[in-house]
């Protein structure tokens, strides 16, 4: 694996948390939970908006919901 980042993204695509994994399958080592977006969400949201500042979305495509 060479700098695979799993995140969990907003409704937007935006991530709200992200971690890098790097490594073998057998072998892997992660990195840092990223969690500043979802602390500070609130008020980063507020001064972006108020910037007029878009953020890049993390994902754009969709995923459909598992069945029940």
């Amino acid at each position: 694996m060479d700098s695979i980042t799993l995140a969990v993204i907003d409704k937007k695509g935006r991530a709200i948390i992200d971690q890098t994994i790097n490594g073998s399958f057998t072998d892997p080592e992660m990195g840092k939970i990223n969690v500043v977006g979802t602390l500070l969400g609130a008020v980063i949201n507020v001064f972006k908006s108020i910037a007029g500042n878009n953020c890049m979305p993390f994902y754009t495509g969709s995923i459909e919901h598992p069945a029940q």
